[in-house]
């Protein structure tokens, strides 16, 4: 996926009955004043937390500057733009809306893992500030951010035998899928053939 944001100062909306209508004047943009046949972006994201379909998915794009972008990266656009210093803010919700675009992108199968920038693909300033949010992770779904959390569990290893109550659970989930493995909380020779 290749993060976008809207070119212009302050461009999020403050009421999200207005969101709607931006959408349909970058897609009227795009349409009558560039030539292209619908909106160049897949999905567009507002500071409200909603998700508008673009061109949706299994579609070619025509905002990533590239041939090559266009055919192989879908193009989510968050509605918030600005200059240096004075952007429109990234709202947690605007982050939980790339998150949802981007997991259902996934989904549908045909979607890189890789999230990039506009920049990636061309000389560009865009995604102006979401680029930090793409290079700490954070528009990752199910994780990312700049401040992972601690592993929580334990390493096992053989040898030397790993006994521990977390091998236990990790047996018994491997007996409840199928495996044939004995469930007595030691990561002995049996546990590592699994």
């Amino acid at each position: 996926m290749t993060i976008h944001h809207v070119d212009g100062n302050r461009v999020a909306r403050s009421n999200h009955a207005d969101c709607a209508g931006q959408v349909r004047g970058i897609q009227n943009h795009h349409m009558d004043g560039n030539g292209w046949a619908d909106i160049a972006y897949t999905y567009l994201t507002c500071v409200h937390g909603y998700v508008f379909e673009g061109r949706g998915p299994g579609q070619r794009t025509s905002a990533n500057g590239t041939d090559p972008g266009n055919q192989n990266w879908y193009a989510l656009c968050g509605l918030v733009g600005g200059v240096a210093g004075n952007y429109d803010p990234a709202t947690a919700q605007l982050i939980d809306a790339f998150q949802w675009a981007i997991s259902t992108l996934r989904s549908t199968g045909g979607a890189a893992s890789a999230i990039n920038r506009h920049m990636d693909h061309k000389a560009t300033a865009c995604p102006g500030q979401l680029s930090a949010y793409v290079l700490n992770g954070s528009l990752n779904p199910g994780g990312g951010g700049t401040n992972p959390p601690p592993w929580p569990g334990v390493y096992f290893r053989y040898p030397p035998i790993t006994a521990h109550a977390s091998v236990n659970t990790w047996q018994q989930q491997q007996r409840n899928r199928g495996w044939t493995i004995g469930v007595d909380g030691q990561y002995g020779p049996e546990s590592k053939s699994v």
